[in-house]
């Protein structure tokens, strides 16, 4: 995934009384190089609002991955958000950019082994 690459999802929401939760869903190859994945994901309201906000994603701790694995694949399902109320009804858009850093980098140009990421609204039951 490459830092300038950006994934929107457009996501049409039609109930704004029930609870929801939002996961982001990450695939990724035994070789990514890191245990987690740092994202900037922008929401962008109905009315054209955005918000901003800054997320890590654990994919594994120090003894092997987490998620579910099947061969050299890795899929995670991380919990953005939990109970959400989106406060208008309409098209949300999600918007993903990749943030990792190492040390004194800035940025990371390339992070291979991603392979998909994704969204997923749910009702919280």
């Amino acid at each position: 995934w490459k830092v300038l690459d950006t994934i929107t999802f457009q996501v049409e929401i039609s109930d704004s009384t029930s609870p929801h939760n939002i996961y982001i869903n990450i695939r990724n190859s035994g070789s990514y190089a890191y245990s987690n994945l740092f994202m900037f994901v922008t929401t962008t309201f109905p009315n054209g609002k955005t918000s901003k906000d800054t997320v890590e994603c654990i994919l594994a701790d120090q003894q092997h991955w987490l998620g579910s694995g099947l061969g050299d694949l890795w899929d995670h399902q991380i919990l953005y958000r939990r109970q959400v109320r989106f406060p208008l009804l309409g098209r949300y858009a999600f918007t993903y950019e990749q943030a990792q850093r190492s040390g004194q980098k800035a940025f990371i140009e390339d992070l291979p082994g991603i392979r998909d990421v994704g969204i997923r609204i749910e009702k919280h039951n």
